[in-house]
């Protein structure tokens, strides 16, 4: 058999098994597959990690199939084309198309589409048959398209599709498009500094729509959180064994995302910490983050020099017996260093050891803070780093799958008190 054959055998199994665990978490949790005819929308579960394996797995295995058996120059020419697809969203989202068919479940005829957005109908028509052949839309019979459970994502009052719209449109416009003359320019090239990045060169340091810019960062991050499974938090790290007395302060909270959801796990506080709640040690305080300037400093958004002042400021308060934890993206590498193997899941041959495109989302994150910041997202070895220069120990890290979660004390001794990898087995 030869290499390429055993290959591709191996490729093909990995698809089939990661396909049926995918299908089996949706039905251990009694929640619809998304459907991509129906009209049904799909309610996925909160404790989506068995899934979100199975997929990562099967997202890497399905693109290095396809990488290894078309032809090199179609694949590149197919990869130069992502541009169009986005180019496609920002048009259906600012024409509200996935509003428009979401009241017309038959679906509707292009030339009423057209009507209804004001758009051309043919240059429509072409956008909406691109979108289709990627299942964004369904096109029920010849030029009448109808919704499904990926369009409706970009219906206008779920806070993904402003995510898309930053996306494909300033993030695109000001950011990507003006990566290689950032690199390129003196001013701009060799400087980490945050008014430096691509995004600040596009925008010429003045940010686009003012006011509603950061309203609709603000609710994209709602958005983010959905994307990047924000319950895993509350579900992996074990609040309930922390000892009597604890306070958790959320630092660089973003819109509070984390503390809504310990909010909405009240139950699994009243059984495991009654006697805190009791006590009024505890409170779950409502807060309007629209009236409110929420905070943005989180790790990926700054440079190792800022980074390292915001965890010295954190380490200058911790008591004996404090944690810090940083929960963001983590880097892998296609070559995993032998001192942090441990703590991630490994990919199964013959997939690249990160999982290839099963972890495209991360490094093309990476990316985007660059693009949009000049900062970036990190590895476990290098977030283990700045913990060390800002006097902090690593205790533990959760994989979290799309993030994760880096535990840090000041005491030299650590203690286990749940699911994690402890930095003495490493």
């Amino acid at each position: 058999m030869s290499a390429l054959k055993a290959s591709v055998e191996a490729l093909v199994a990995l698809i089939a098994s990661s396909a049926q665990g995918a299908v089996a978490a949706y039905e251990n949790h009694e929640c619809d597959a998304p459907s991509l005819e129906g009209h049904l929308e799909t309610r996925l579960s909160k404790n989506r990690d068995a899934l979100m394996r199975n997929v990562r797995i099967l997202e890497g295995a399905c693109a290095q199939l396809c990488a290894s058996l078309m032809p090199p120059a179609t694949y590149m020419s197919m990869k130069a084309q992502g541009a169009i697809d986005v180019a496609c969203l920002n048009v259906v989202l600012k024409a509200k198309v996935a509003d428009i068919l979401d009241s017309n479940t038959e679906g509707l005829d292009i030339a009423e589409l057209a009507s209804l957005t004001g758009l051309h109908t043919t240059k429509l028509l072409k956008v909406m048959r691109n979108l289709a052949s990627k299942h964004i839309f369904t096109e029920v019979f010849p030029n009448v398209f109808s919704q499904n459970d990926l369009s409706r994502i970009l219906k206008e009052d779920n806070p993904v599709s402003l995510v898309v719209g930053m996306r494909v449109d300033e993030d695109f416009r000001y950011a990507m498009c003006n990566l290689h003359r950032s690199m390129q320019d003196p001013l701009y090239s060799q400087s980490l500094a945050p008014n430096r990045s691509a995004f600040s060169y596009g925008i010429h340091d003045e940010v686009p729509n003012g006011t509603f810019y950061d309203y609709k960062f603000n609710r994209a991050m709602d958005g983010m959180a959905e994307i990047n499974g924000h319950h895993s938090i509350v579900q992996e790290y074990p609040w309930c064994h922390l000892p009597d007395g604890t306070t958790i302060c959320d630092v660089g909270c973003g819109v509070g995302i984390v503390t809504q959801v310990l909010s909405h796990t009240r139950v699994a506080w009243d059984q495991c910490q009654s006697k805190i709640l009791t006590s009024g040690r505890v409170q779950f305080v409502p807060l309007d983050f629209f009236r409110c300037s929420p905070l943005r400093q989180i790790t990926h958004n700054w440079s190792d020099e800022q980074c390292l002042k915001i965890l010295k400021n954190i380490r200058s308060v911790m008591n004996p017996g404090s944690r810090v934890l940083i929960h963001d993206i983590i880097l892998l590498s296609n070559k995993i260093p032998i001192k942090t193997e441990g703590c991630f899941s490994q990919a199964p041959k013959p997939l690249l050891p990160n999982f290839g495109v099963g972890s495209a989302r991360l490094f093309s994150q990476d990316i985007s803070m660059m693009a949009l910041f000049n900062a970036g997202e990190r590895t476990l070895d290098e977030i283990k780093t700045l913990g060390s220069s800002a006097g902090l120990t690593f205790v533990k890290f959760y994989d979290l799958l799309d993030t994760g979660l880096v535990e840090f004390e000041i005491e030299t001794a650590t203690k286990r008190y749940g699911r994690g990898e402890d930095h003495e087995d490493l």
